[in-house]
C-alpha cells in the first residue's frame, strides 16, 4: 500500500490495482480503434504483404491508437500519493501540504454499464493529484485508505473556485460546474455514489470517454 523512503511513507490514494481507473471503455471506442487499424493496413495491401502481417499491423496500430490516450491522461490525471506524518500530498514531482488544497473537481467517464468517478485535487501551488472515489468496476478505496482520504480533505481549503468576473461567487456553481464543496468530497469518500446514485454536480448527458479500466 505504501512505499517507505528514509522516514517518509507514501501511501497512494489509487484504490485497488489497475490499468487506467479514469476512464471507462465503450464499444464505439473499439469500433473506432478496429477501423482505424484496418485502414492503416490497407494501406500495405498494394505491396503485397502476406496476410499475417496486414493483422500484425492493423493489431498494432489499434494499440498505439489506444496507449497514446492512455498516456496523455496518466499525464494529466497522477494519482495521489500522501504521507500522513507530515500532511504532505504530491502528484509526481510537485508536493504540497493538505491544507493548500484549495479546489476539488468530479471527473465522471460513464457508459451505459460503467461509471468511474475520481476526485482531481488542486492547490494554487499547481499541484494536481486524483482521489478514486469509484472504478469502472465498481471498487472503492478500502476503508484504511478512505480514513486517510478524509484526512485530507479535513484539512484542505476546499471551496468553489470564484471567477475574477463574479468576484463575489452568486455564479460559481455555473462558472465551475464539475466542482464540489469540501462537504461533498466528504460525503463522496464516505458514501462512493454507485453507477445510478445522484452526483453533487448538474447532471449532464453521458460522456464518449476515450480509454479504459
Amino acid at each position: 500500500m505504501g512505499r517507505e523512503s528514509g522516514h517518509e511513507r507514501w501511501v497512494s490514494l489509487r484504490g485497488p490495482k489497475s490499468w487506467l481507473p479514469v476512464f471507462v471503455v465503450t464499444p464505439l471506442l473499439l469500433m473506432v480503434l478496429m477501423v482505424d487499424g484496418i485502414n492503416l493496413s490497407l494501406l500495405f495491401v498494394r505491396d503485397g504483404l502476406a496476410l499475417i502481417w496486414l493483422i500484425a499491423i492493423m493489431a498494432g496500430s489499434a494499440a498505439l491508437m489506444l496507449a497514446l490516450p492512455l498516456w496523455v491522461a496518466r499525464l494529466a490525471y497522477p494519482f495521489a500519493r500522501i504521507n500522513p506524518s507530515t500532511s504532505t500530498i504530491r502528484a509526481r514531482r510537485r508536493r504540497a501540504h493538505y491544507s493548500d488544497i484549495t479546489s476539488a473537481q468530479l471527473l465522471v467517464s460513464a457508459s451505459k454499464k460503467h461509471r468511474a468517478i475520481n476526485l482531481l485535487l488542486r492547490s494554487d501551488t499547481g499541484l494536481r493529484a486524483v482521489v478514486l472515489i469509484r472504478d469502472a468496476r465498481r471498487r472503492t478505496l478500502n476503508r484504511e485508505l478512505a480514513e486517510l482520504a478524509l484526512d485530507v480533505i479535513r484539512q484542505s481549503h476546499i471551496a468553489i473556485p470564484v471567477s475574477v468576473h463574479d468576484p463575489e461567487g452568486r455564479f460559481a456553481r455555473y462558472n465551475f460546474p464539475t466542482n464540489v464543496t469540501r462537504e461533498d468530497a466528504l460525503e463522496l469518500i464516505e458514501s462512493p455514489p454507485d453507477l445510478e446514485d445522484a452526483l453533487p454536480i448538474p447532471h449532464r448527458p453521458r460522456s464518449r470517454p476515450a480509454a479504459t479500466d
